[in-house]
């Protein structure tokens, strides 16, 4: 399906399912991050931990994005169980190692987390103003609408 060579810079994959394929339990669900960086995007992180098994999906470190990115909006696609596999509960991180979020005096940037892409996909999260990390914890239920509920946190615990 895919295929490539020896590459320079990072490459981001896209694979995009048609709708009218059917369902299979064992495909993933996705959701994407859209970011629209300050100034510096170094100091930007982020992580969705499946709050059931413990699987950590996805895993984006403080200092992966590089300076060239300033003010550009990236994307990033994060894998999600099926619904078939019951009710499930993730955390979602982003955080900032400068303690100043996405806004403010390095410029206005912000997060939006979509189920789905960014065209035809559920909005659930958004922000822009966090500190050193904004932590939400997202449900998507097997028959019901996905929700997020940012969590207030204190010495690494959160509530």
């Amino acid at each position: 399906l895919l295929s490539g060579s020896i590459f320079s810079r990072k490459e981001v994959w896209l694979i995009t399912v048609p709708s009218s394929s059917p369902p299979t339990a064992a495909l993933p669900l996705y959701a994407t991050v859209q970011i629209q960086f300050d100034q510096n995007p170094e100091d930007i992180g982020m992580k969705l931990k499946n709050r059931l098994d413990g699987t950590v999906l996805f895993d984006r470190p403080t200092s992966s994005y590089g300076k060239s990115l300033a003010g550009q909006t990236t994307h990033e696609v994060m894998p999600i169980y099926s619904k078939k596999r019951g009710n499930q509960t993730y955390r979602f991180t982003i955080e900032d190692s400068h303690g100043d979020g996405l806004c403010c005096s390095n410029g206005d940037g912000s997060y939006e987390l979509y189920i789905g892409d960014v065209v035809e996909g559920q909005p659930l999260l958004s922000g822009s103003s966090f500190g050193s990390e904004a932590v939400w914890l997202i449900t998507v239920p097997s028959s019901s609408p996905p929700t997020a509920r940012l969590l207030q946190c204190y010495r690494g615990y959160c509530f």
